[in-house]
């Protein structure tokens, strides 16, 4: 934004390294602050946030359709083990119930990774959409051009790079001197 570009600072630095007695270089090294280092991530999850959305609700569709899968399946076996268990009791008492309760188990095992992961995909969500919220909310970053290092940790600046500088260097020789 308009009010990034007003605020970026720019410091330089020169230095005069001695190669003999009578050369010299002079390096003259600007830095800069990126007055991109907080609209390129707005701009990047801006983008993102609609692809995760989609995502997210692909995910919970099939897990739905997981659900109601399980519970039609959960039927079916109850009633097949209602039916069976006598004539199984009759030959092999543990036989076919064993079979049965490690077949439900594993899929309330996977039914139960997936629902985990449809929950991890909506809290990232949530995380861009704080980010996009404090991004775009400008009070509290008039002042701040970049997120220096000792902000790395900053919950609110995660989606910011850290120490992100423009650098320019020019080195040429100095005249020589006799």
């Amino acid at each position: 934004t308009d009010s990034h570009v007003e605020t970026c600072k720019t410091s330089t630095k020169s230095y005069l390294f001695k190669l003999s007695e009578y050369k010299a270089l002079h390096v003259r090294e600007e830095l800069s602050e990126s007055c991109f280092a907080f609209d390129a991530p707005y701009e990047l999850l801006k983008i993102l946030y609609p692809i995760r959305l989609l995502e997210v609700q692909e995910l919970e569709q099939r897990l739905k359709i997981l659900e109601s899968q399980s519970r039609t399946r959960g039927n079916y076996v109850n009633n097949r083990t209602t039916n069976t268990t006598m004539n199984s009791m009759m030959s092999d008492p543990f036989g076919n119930l064993v079979a049965e309760i490690m077949e439900e188990n594993e899929e309330a095992s996977n039914l139960r990774w997936f629902s985990e992961l449809v929950q991890q995909h909506k809290r990232h969500l949530v995380y861009i959409e704080t980010a996009m919220k404090y991004l775009k909310d400008e009070g509290h970053l008039r002042d701040i051009t970049f997120k220096p290092s000792t902000k790395k940790c900053d919950v609110q600046l995660t989606f910011v790079a850290t120490n992100l500088h423009m650098q320019e260097m020019m080195v040429f020789p100095e005249m020589e001197t006799e």
